[in-house]
């Protein structure tokens, strides 16, 4: 709904401006009418009434409609309990009503925000976990080729580490993700531009990781010359994590 006023500050200026001394506020309800839920009428100053709005403002906090009501006189009633007790006075007279927000910022609520949180954990373990799974599996086939290596009395992996080779295939792997593309009179295209350019981007990005990449390609350039198999099936596995 449409407001007077929004923000703390102005609406206790407009207290401030009217010199009335008491108040109560109002929630405005969507369908079931308005809900009291603070009052000031036990005061007979009006720099106090700012000084309790702001006081309830600060704990409130928040872009809710309200409905405030200043007036000076009250009136005295007895409850069911047989207690006297003070209410607003009906009198129109030295009464001034606006409808404010303390905000205009609306704030996303609890739920939607605990929902949105055990969401993203969920999706960030599962990740991890998978990419784990990816590790190990390219672990054991590394390990299942190394023994098969050992058996015929060759080297395949040129005493490569599990991590380098990873670093490199990476590299390699973003080399072979493109498709050759056509070269008119010696002239690069567009496409094989991009993919020069996706080479290096990988091999700098590698570079931080693996202070070896430069032997690392080599030496998995070479795995590739000596065991194409071998070379293939690293790559197929990477491709998949």
């Amino acid at each position: 709904m449409e407001v007077d006023i929004i923000g703390v500050e102005n609406v206790a200026e407009f207290i401030k401006n009217t010199g009335l001394t008491k108040f109560c506020i109002d929630r405005i309800g969507a369908s079931r009418g308005n809900l009291p839920i603070f009052e000031l009428l036990n005061n007979n100053n009006n720099e106090k009434a700012v000084i309790e709005f702001k006081k309830w403002a600060k704990v409130i906090n928040n872009s809710n409609s309200y409905k405030l009501t200043l007036f000076d006189k009250v009136e005295n009633y007895i409850d069911e309990t047989g207690e006297e007790k003070l209410l607003k006075s009906k009198s129109k007279l030295n009464k001034a009503e606006i409808y404010f927000k303390l905000s205009d910022i609306v704030a996303p609520s609890r739920q939607d925000t605990n929902n949105y949180n055990v969401d993203e954990v969920r999706a960030t373990i599962k990740r991890e976990f998978e990419t784990e799974q990816k590790i190990k599996e390219l672990e054991q086939k590394i390990n299942e080729l190394e023994s098969e290596e050992e058996e015929e009395g060759l080297s395949g992996l040129n005493g490569m580490s599990l991590p380098n080779i990873i670093s490199a295939i990476s590299a390699l792997a973003n080399m072979n993700n493109n498709k050759s593309t056509p070269v008119i009179n010696g002239v690069e295209t567009p496409e094989k531009s991009e993919k020069i350019n996706n080479i290096n981007k990988a091999i700098k990005t590698l570079a931080k990781f693996d202070e070896q990449i430069d032997t690392d390609l080599l030496k998995l350039s070479q795995i590739a010359e000596n065991n194409p198999v071998m070379f293939k099936t690293l790559i197929n596995t990477l491709r998949t994590m």
